[in-house]
């Protein structure tokens, strides 16, 4: 007898946080899960505990990056979850809480800034065209004022 795991941890492709979904939310290839349109946590998570059907009229449908783990009791699933916020080492071991953990910071990954220009030159033209710096004179410090 085979029993899943109720709730998983996963990152999301659109912007990168992390949530706690059902499994019974996922697409059959696991790759998209359906997010309820409640407003409030207290009716969120009473739908992620009762394991509320997804209405695939009303609910949204989310592109899903990664997942972290599957759990089968909620608590445990919301302590990992905390742990997937500050690290990404979360493997996907059923039971084991926090053995799976480094425990480490990841350094956050920034985007690089994006600066549109109204130029229809590429980028590189425009680096090439720009003039050499004068060039840097040294100053004399012996020499009495």
């Amino acid at each position: 007898f085979y029993l899943a795991m109720a709730f998983v941890g996963v990152e999301f492709t659109e912007n990168g946080t992390v949530g706690l979904v059902h499994s019974s939310w996922f697409t059959p290839f696991k790759r998209e899960v359906f997010w309820p349109p409640y407003k409030t946590s207290n009716t969120f998570n009473r739908a992620l505990t009762n394991a509320e059907e997804p209405d695939q009229s009303n609910w949204t449908l989310h592109a899903v990056k990664r997942s972290f783990f599957e759990c089968d009791d909620i608590d445990k699933a919301r302590k990992k979850l905390k742990i997937c916020e500050v690290t990404s080492d979360i493997q996907s071991e059923p039971e084991g809480l926090y053995q799976d953990c480094s425990g480490k910071r990841s350094a956050r990954v920034r985007k690089p800034r994006v600066v549109y220009s109204s130029d229809s030159e590429g980028e590189e033209a425009r680096h090439k065209s720009l003039p050499k710096p004068p060039a840097f004179q040294q100053l004399n410090l012996r020499k009495p004022v």
